[in-house]
């Protein structure tokens, strides 16, 4: 049984917080993070590398981890929680990554 399902069978008021991809991975180490570890995903800017799955044109959603701090810190003083939020600071295709890798 999943852990929702779980959930809506018990008393406990809970939400759910979906987010995308932490951008924290794609703008490090230009962007400050509070990620002690900074794993290169598909863009690895600290060495002008980039391995572009497809054509690059799909759309990735994204969000900084201290934009997630800031919503659920917001959340909380919410009187009545919905079931789920999502959270999305940008959305871009992978071949639009590139403005954040230095120019040549």
């Amino acid at each position: 049984m999943r852990v929702s399902q779980r959930l809506d069978q018990s008393t406990l008021e809970y939400t759910l917080f979906s987010n995308g991809m932490f951008m924290d991975y794609v703008t490090s180490p230009r962007v400050p993070t509070p990620l002690t570890i900074s794993v290169p995903v598909w863009i690895d800017l600290e060495n002008n590398f980039a391995a572009i799955p497809g054509d690059g044109e799909g759309v990735v959603a994204m969000i900084h981890t201290s934009d997630i701090g800031r919503f659920v810190a917001a959340v909380l003083d919410l009187s009545q929680w919905e079931k789920r939020y999502h959270l999305m600071g940008d959305s871009l295709s992978i071949n639009d990554m590139r403005t954040f890798a230095p120019r040549s």
